[in-house]
């Protein structure tokens, strides 16, 4: 039954409020309105809908800017594996998740971890956008950022820097 508070509006509103408490710097009242969207979204369209993709994006980046990575990732991935059950609808969020968990991965230093979501990412936006697109540039920019500094740290631990 969907009516009153499990309504798919609700949800969009509870999103959209989500939001304003982002731009608000509220990150604890956009938790809290992302989830519940998130919740109500479950419990109309089921675990595997491809419409929870953009909710768990959007928890995932408040969790990422408190520096809280570890949930962060759980969600990006979560998104990922939405996208994959649903492989026609390549798109740039699923880059984006991507991009996000290999940015998660660099900063923890997995910089193998980091490349291979970074390529992921890339070759996704390789099909949809024109080389030249400042998402393929950026992608391009963190795969060859993160090929370095595997090589330097993998350089560094043989000791050919001392």
């Amino acid at each position: 039954r969907i009516s009153g508070e499990t309504h798919p509006s609700v949800a969009d509103i509870r999103a959209e409020m989500g939001h304003c408490f982002v731009s608000c710097g509220l990150d604890n009242s956009a938790i809290t309105s992302y989830s519940e969207a998130l919740r109500i979204s479950k419990e109309v369209y089921g675990e595997d809908h491809i419409s929870l993709a953009n909710l768990y994006i959007n928890l995932a980046n408040v969790y990422y800017n408190q520096d809280q990575d570890l949930k962060a990732a759980k969600l990006y991935r979560e998104c990922v594996r939405l996208f994959r059950t649903n492989p026609e609808l390549l798109n740039d969020d699923l880059s984006d998740a991507l991009k996000s968990i290999g940015n998660i991965l660099e900063q923890n230093l997995d910089f193998n971890g980091a490349l291979q979501h970074y390529l992921k990412a890339y070759k996704i936006e390789a099909k949809i956008f024109d080389k030249l697109h400042p998402n393929v540039v950026d992608s391009a920019e963190s795969l060859m950022r993160v090929n370095s500094l595997y090589y330097e740290t993998d350089k560094d631990f043989l000791g050919i820097y001392n």
